[in-house]
């Protein structure tokens, strides 16, 4: 019969037989069951429901592609709602993001899938989910399901049959033999065979799971929990995974995760077939029904996890085995599949992270929750850094066997690196190669034989994270580049030893001092000041020098220390700053090297000036390096000192002057005429210390003989 043409002015009709469709059934389904209650001939049918060749070309579309502007007709012939009928087209499988044909076709099949027992049931009537490529199983009749037709071996459904037959639910409609007008296969379709599963099946879970996140149209449940995505994106991750573990996990691999693992299962030779060194090409396209499974078994696991990291762990036998086989599993090919999600993303490196170096694991952050590939653009990160991390910070892993210097310059790098720097050598140079990458590479494998080195990478990639949301407010990069010649000038330096009552000593004193100041301010090690000497004793007396100070000094060269800042034009930075210990709670919150450390006991251990650190350390049982840290911000109050002792570091004369301002002394000096020695019994002080201080006043003293009384004895 040659069916007539339907034209958007002809009027729709109202059909004389009404059938209700079945709830999840696809539109060709429902309109075949109309055609053969009828009985019509497919192109009559649809011309009647206006859903029939739209161009004139003799050529229908499949049904479940129609457009929905054409689903009003389709409502006025069938009394059917508008919202029902859309929900039985391909695009009614609740994919959402996929805007377009060609998209929508990447989740289902050019034909369809069947349950044979669905089938018997329902009287020959086809699901739309039966089209989705991730269809494999019937949860309700616990069966995988059919690929193809059992008589001629053909899938089912791939293209609208002829327009000129009544259809027959439940048969197979393709053509017996060649040409158009061979008789049709006619195999009843639900007497096929297929598996069936155990009620506990790992397929039958999968199967669950898919649908479900496809009729909800999202994923927020196992790794998706904070980051939702669509039922589109979900399906594309389970395809990067499944087809990934359908290529190239061997047989061995997918049994020790329980697919196929019995001789009963019915997976079980899809699993056998799966070697280790088969090609990608040995998958068909689509899968069969079994591979699919196989796939599905492999890949809802890993998403159904409760966090990234887990997930991560029920993947690395994949990458395992992929490397084992010689194939390069890396984190700049790990892109199984275009248009995976983040999520995807961070359980692949979750996976990975065993595999890879110290340094790597730090700059994807592998060991957080969420790891993530390093950005495109680094974020200023050095400039917030100094080339020694704050000493706080570095406390907990303090006890690591590496040199305390050596440490704290390594973690500054390996911050710079989480930043996004691509090796730790850049990383080192954005910090003025202060330490080498190889140096700091070191460092890193000390750190990783700890058993808390998860803890401490999760620290180094919130630290960049924290200073790239909210920067230092000094400029470490500006400070590490300022020149130092005018730091501490040395008159500057006698009169705070007078002021203080330190003795100033020769003139490689103040080198140490400012190199003391030097490593304080600018953050880099002390080694690296202009002032320095480059050998071990002069570095060992620099390192001691926190010994030697106390209270009242340390604030007379942070005075110096921020006047030199002022006069650079950094009078709004701060002169030192380390990160609020509340920003990482569960860093800072860790036992730590000094919490056992007795302050009280370290400054009476270092009141005797001639003694050593190291001792005080073993004493102690802390690392030197901490005991210098300690007495950097702590310092040991001024012991008690004899006259002689007073008298020798100028503490006598530092008295003198806080009883005897310069005003006061000219006044009694030079207005009242007044003798040096009888200055020094109003002030309790000799005449000899009265004379240093008109000296350091600048007011010049009377030859010996002027203010006698006349006559009197020389």
């Amino acid at each position: 019969m040659n069916p007539v043409a339907s034209t958007p002015s002809r009027r729709i009709r109202t059909l004389p037989v009404r059938l209700a469709p079945i709830p999840g059934e696809a539109l060709d389904s429902w309109l075949e069951a109309l055609a053969a209650r009828s009985p019509a001939a497919w192109g009559d049918l649809l011309d009647t429901v206006g859903v029939g060749d739209p161009d004139g070309t003799g050529r229908s579309r499949h049904p479940v592609d129609t457009p929905s502007t054409d689903l009003e007709s389709l409502s006025t012939a069938t009394g059917v709602d508008t919202g029902v009928l859309a929900s039985m087209l391909r695009g009614g499988l609740g994919l959402q993001a996929a805007d377009d044909d060609a998209a929508l076709r990447d989740f289902t099949l050019p034909g369809s899938r069947y349950c044979p027992a669905c089938l018997a049931d329902s009287g020959g009537r086809w699901m739309l989910w039966w089209r989705l490529r991730w269809a494999f199983a019937c949860p309700t009749h616990r069966c995988l399901l059919a690929d193809d037709c059992p008589h001629c071996q053909r899938p089912q459904r791939a293209r609208a049959i002829p327009l000129e037959i009544v259809p027959a639910p439940g048969r197979c409609a393709l053509p017996g033999g060649v040409g158009r007008g061979s008789p049709r296969c006619g195999a009843d379709l639900s007497a096929a065979r297929t598996p069936r599963l155990p009620k506990t099946h790992l397929a039958l879970e999968a199967q669950r799971a898919i649908l479900a996140v496809v009729a909800t149209g999202c994923a927020g449940e196992g790794v998706y929990r904070e980051a939702p995505v669509t039922a589109a994106q979900y399906l594309r991750d389970l395809t990067a995974l499944g087809m990934r573990a359908l290529r190239y996990g061997s047989a061995a691999d997918l049994q020790a995760v329980g697919i196929g693992r019995t001789t009963r299962d019915p997976l079980r030779a899809a699993v056998e077939s799966s070697t280790a060194h088969r090609l990608h090409s040995a998958v068909p396209s689509p899968p069969t029904a079994a591979q699919t499974a196989v796939a599905a078994c492999a890949a809802t696991p890993v998403l159904a996890a409760d966090t990234v990291p887990a997930a991560g762990e029920h993947l690395r036998w994949l990458i395992t085995s992929s490397r084992a086989q010689g194939l390069a599993v890396s984190p700049t090919n790990m892109i199984w599949a275009h248009g995976t999600s983040d999520t995807l993303t961070s359980v692949q490196l979750a996976a990975l992270t065993p595999h890879l170096a110290h340094a790597f694991q730090v700059r994807l952050r592998c060991h957080s929750p969420h790891p993530r590939p390093a950005p495109q653009r680094v974020p200023p990160v050095h400039r917030s850094l100094p080339a020694l991390f704050w000493y706080r910070w570095a406390l907990p892993v303090a006890d690591t066997a590496v040199g305390f210097e050596q440490l704290r310059l390594a973690l500054s790098a390996a911050v710079a690196l989480a930043a996004g720097h691509r090796q730790l050598e850049q990383a080192c140079r954005s910090l003025d190669i202060v330490t080498t990458g190889k140096q700091a590479s070191r460092v890193l494998q000390a750190l990783a034989a700890r058993p808390d080195w998860p803890e401490t990478a999760v620290m180094l990639g919130e630290m960049a994270d924290l200073l790239t949301e909210h920067p230092a407010p000094i400029d470490y990069e500006r400070r590490r580049h300022l020149s130092t010649d005018t730091l501490l000038p040395e008159a500057l330096w006698h009169t705070i030893c007078r002021d203080v009552g330190f003795t100033p000593g020769s003139g490689l004193r103040i080198r140490f001092i400012r190199c003391w100041l030097y490593e304080r301010i600018i953050g880099s090690p002390a080694r690296l000041c202009s002032d320095a000497v480059s050998t071990a004793a002069f570095r060992a007396v620099v390192a001691d020098i926190p010994r030697v100070l106390y209270p009242e000094m340390v604030t007379a060269l942070d005075n110096v220390a921020r006047q030199f800042l002022d006069d650079h034009g950094l009078r709004d930075e701060p002169l030192r700053w380390s990160p609020p210990a509340h920003a990482m709670p569960s860093w800072t919150g860790r036992p730590q090297a000094n919490s056992a450390l007795d302050i009280a006991a370290l400054h009476t251990l270092v009141q005797p000036r001639d003694c050593r650190l190291s001792a005080v350390a073993e004493r102690l049982r802390v690392p030197i390096e901490l005991v210098r840290e300690v007495l950097n911000d702590q310092p040991a109050p001024r012991p008690v000192q004899t006259a002689a002792q007073r008298r020798a570091a100028g503490a006598v004369t530092a008295d003198t002057q806080r009883q005897l301002t310069r005003e006061q002394f000219a006044e009694l000096y030079l207005n009242q005429q007044l003798s040096l020695k009888k200055i020094g019994e109003m002030v309790g002080a000799s005449r000899q210390t009265v004379g240093r201080l008109a000296r350091a006043y600048g007011i010049p003293l009377r030859p010996s003989s002027v203010g006698r009384p006349p006559g009197a004895p020389k």
